[in-house]
């Protein structure tokens, strides 16, 4: 019988043993299992704050794409306006480049006739000076041929009186 109550004995003692390795293991067990459950929260934790995170950057993506399309569209009203403003200007460039040719233009005329006018004014004073010179000549030889005349008509008529004179007392007549 001693072989047989050891053996329940040891059969008990396995039993037990297994029981506390059994109790023994499962707080082993429920150590890992919390251990475990801990890096779940913490990886669901993580994961979570990864989430609100990406939600927060897709709002902003979100509000920048909008911004983004607001801004294209601004631009593009811009760029038109520009475009405008750019036509504007060039066609009050090339006008301002007409009316400066013309005003070029007119200024060379100005200066052309300015300087037509000048040789027109000097030759007209010479043909002055030269018809003044021949009045000045035609008057000198009129007066001396006036004189002339005048003298030789007073002389002549002294003549005619006189010799009416002596044709009155003349006896041949």
């Amino acid at each position: 019988m001693p072989i047989e109550e050891l053996e329940k004995k040891v059969a008990k003692q396995n039993l037990i043993a297994t029981k506390v390795k059994q109790a023994n293991s499962s707080k082993q067990l429920q150590k890992r299992i919390d251990k475990l459950e801990m890096r779940l929260y913490n990886a669901s934790v993580h994961f979570n704050t990864i989430v609100a995170k990406n939600n927060k950057l897709r709002e902003e993506i979100e509000s920048l794409q909008i911004r983004k399309a607001v801004l294209d569209n601004f631009y593009c009203k811009l760029h038109t306006k520009l475009e405008q403003q750019k036509r504007r200007m060039n066609t009050a460039v090339e006008q301002t480049t007409q009316a400066y040719e013309q005003w070029s233009e007119a200024q060379a005329r100005i200066a052309d006739m300015s300087k037509r006018r000048r040789k027109d004014t000097a030759q007209y004073h010479i043909e002055m000076q030269e018809q003044e010179r021949i009045l000045a000549r035609e008057t000198k030889l009129k007066a001396f041929v006036l004189a002339r005349f005048t003298d030789r008509s007073e002389l002549e008529e002294q003549a005619k009186k006189e010799r009416g004179c002596f044709t009155q007392l003349s006896p041949y007549k």
